[in-house]
């Protein structure tokens, strides 16, 4: 320890550190359609006068996550979410892609909002998760184009086309780890706010076909892939145990329920900051 230092550490113990706010990390889970409760989160967050220093994403909450860190405005990302259909950000491919849909457009879409950047163009840090499935590794993107890493961790195995990355076949990275946190201590963050979009069930819910069956099921193995979710300071969950994986019909509901969750944490995250309302 040098001289400055301690007489640096002398000064805080005699007259009182200056005030600092904790380095806020926020931290985005996967959901498909769900994501747009991320929206909802977000937005009450912004309108606080709370904006994360570092952001991580997957799948739906990478998508959020890349226009939070590249500072698109609340009232631009509230008209993303009222107009984005499946048309906007996918299309069908023939037989033998590895996936029923390409997430091609999603990728153009999200260039057209940010632009072709670079994690490095970014303002503020950004991370997602992507999956690695010859190699069975969850890789965390921090380099490269935002755009095309963001698609790979939306690619869904076997709806979504796998994304070439580097040598590396890419899908969501939901499948290991759907709501990572500790990256975002890495990325010097000392105050952590993530949103989960799976929130557990009220009461059992027995399956009544194949396909409820296989959503049960689904629900399940994701919850377990969230297992970082302890380590956050402040965990959102909005209420949306019910809400559907794939219809964009319940886009203002599921924008509300962000922000109703949000609001009611609010006090307590103001409190933690030390931000006077």
């Amino acid at each position: 320890m040098d001289i400055a230092h301690v007489l640096h550490r002398l000064k805080d113990r005699l007259w009182g550190a200056p005030p600092r706010h904790p380095c806020v990390g926020l931290a985005l889970s996967g959901g498909s359609i769900r994501g747009l409760a991320h929206l909802g989160v977000v937005m009450e967050l912004l309108a606080a006068g709370i904006e994360p220093a570092c952001v991580v994403g997957v799948s739906a909450g990478s998508i959020v996550g890349a226009l939070v860190a590249a500072r698109v405005p609340p009232e631009r990302l509230h008209e993303l979410g009222r107009t984005v259909t499946w048309a906007r950000v996918s299309r069908w491919v023939l037989p033998g892609h590895m996936g029923l849909l390409s997430l091609k457009p999603l990728e153009t879409l999200l260039e057209a909002e940010i632009g072709a950047k670079t994690f490095a163009d970014l303002p503020i840090p950004f991370a997602c998760g992507a999956f690695d499935v010859e190699r069975e590794e969850f890789l965390l993107l921090r380099e490269g184009p935002v755009a095309r890493a963001v698609r790979a961790s939306c690619a869904v195995p076997g709806v979504f086309t796998p994304v070439e990355w580097n040598g590396r076949l890419l899908v969501d990275g939901g499948v290991f780890n759907n709501l990572p946190v500790r990256p975002l201590f890495d990325m010097g963050a000392d105050y952590v706010i993530a949103v989960d979009l799976f929130p557990p069930r009220r009461t059992p819910r027995r399956p009544s076909s194949t396909f409820s069956l296989l959503e049960v099921a689904f629900y399940s193995m994701i919850r377990a892939n969230s297992h970082e979710r302890t380590l956050a300071h402040v965990l959102i969950e909005p209420d949306i145990r019910d809400a559907s994986f794939w219809d964009f019909a319940e886009r203002e509901t599921l924008i509300e329920a962000g922000r109703k969750a949000a609001r009611e944490v609010l006090p307590r995250i103001l409190a933690d900051l030390g931000i006077s309302t």
